[in-house]
């Protein structure tokens, strides 16, 4: 289904009308529906049906007639393009973005506010984009990533921007970096279109073992240049951290009778011959610590072990910024 601009009105409507009719009925989906009615008056505006006809519609449970009660009564009634109806209050959606009223506005078909607004979106999208204006969490809806995605990038389309609600206490932003370790690149690109330095910079860690030379124009494109370049930069800096702190050698300690000179020695060449090694087959997703572990595991050195561990607590897990 295409989507429809608010000049279409009800061109759109006439054709989507099976959407709002009664073979809705007593369907419950993930989303949570019931079966409820609108207001009489709103519907008749909306819909132009004759007094004598009867239809139901399905009612979102999360935003019905009586849910968010501490906003007042609802006092705006949008339908999505499958046919479920979302009572809000103007003063969240306003309190949210001075422009998102409007801009749900402009999809009236009557062109009376009062009655019910047919949105040019699924259930799906607009339950997300609902549940971020009034600061909610939609987690219990089990929402697709794909559907969450989708949901910020149409945020704009409705006056909102998404850094402006995606913060790091918003419920969205905890749902989206949940999602960081299946599809981190999704969400870094998504973090990068919209500016969401606090969604990028945890997600950037796991990223450290993507190969960037393989990146598709397309996600490039989508990131934009400036999150592309602290990606790469990223990768770059971590590398010479890599080598710099594997170029450092233990120091030699007071002579003990578990470790003498000749054996810290022994132990220093035993570092620089592994550490060549390393640096020669280095990637920034390698740790430190279990690269060194791998090679000096025989090592019973206690100042050694405690130098292998000082260094690899100041290795980097992430340096974007």
């Amino acid at each position: 289904m295409t989507t429809p601009s608010p000049s279409q009105g009800s061109s759109y409507l006439a054709e989507n009308q099976q959407l709002l009719s009664p073979v809705l009925l007593g369907s419950r989906g993930p989303l949570g529906y019931t079966n409820d009615f609108p207001p009489a008056d709103s519907l008749g505006d909306s819909l132009h049906i004759n007094d004598s006809e009867e239809v139901q519609f399905s009612v979102s449970t999360a935003f019905h007639q009586d849910a968010h009660s501490g906003h007042g009564e609802s006092d705006l009634l949008l339908c999505s393009t499958d046919g479920i109806l979302f009572y809000v209050h103007r003063s969240a959606v306003r309190e949210a973005s001075e422009d998102a009223l409007s801009h749900m506005l402009s999809y009236s078909v009557t062109g009376n506010s009062t009655s019910m607004i047919p949105i040019p979106e699924p259930a799906a999208i607009l339950n997300i984009i609902l549940h971020t204006i009034y600061n909610l969490s939609c987690a219990q809806f089990n929402h697709s990533s794909e559907d969450l995605i989708e949901a910020v990038d149409k945020m704009p389309s409705f006056g909102i921007a998404p850094k402006a609600l995606i913060t790091p206490d918003s419920p969205l932003h905890t749902l989206l970096l949940s999602l960081a370790p299946l599809r981190p690149m999704d969400i870094f690109a998504l973090a990068g279109k919209h500016d969401l330095a606090d969604l990028a910079k945890p997600c950037s860690a796991h990223l450290l073992g993507y190969p960037l030379g393989t990146l598709p124009d397309e996600i490039s494109e989508r990131i934009g240049p400036v999150y592309l370049k602290r990606l790469f930069i990223l990768h770059m800096t971590r590398m010479d951290e890599l080598k710099k702190i594997l170029q450092r050698t233990p120091g030699l300690h007071p002579w003990t009778p578990e470790c003498g000179f000749d054996g810290q020695r022994q132990l220093s060449t035993a570092w620089s011959m592994v550490a060549t090694f390393l640096i020669l087959d280095l990637d920034p997703s390698k740790h430190i610590f279990l690269l060194v572990l791998n090679y000096l595991q025989s090592v019973q050195c206690l100042p050694a072990d405690q130098f292998i561990f000082s260094i690899s607590i100041a290795h980097p897990s992430s340096a974007f910024s």
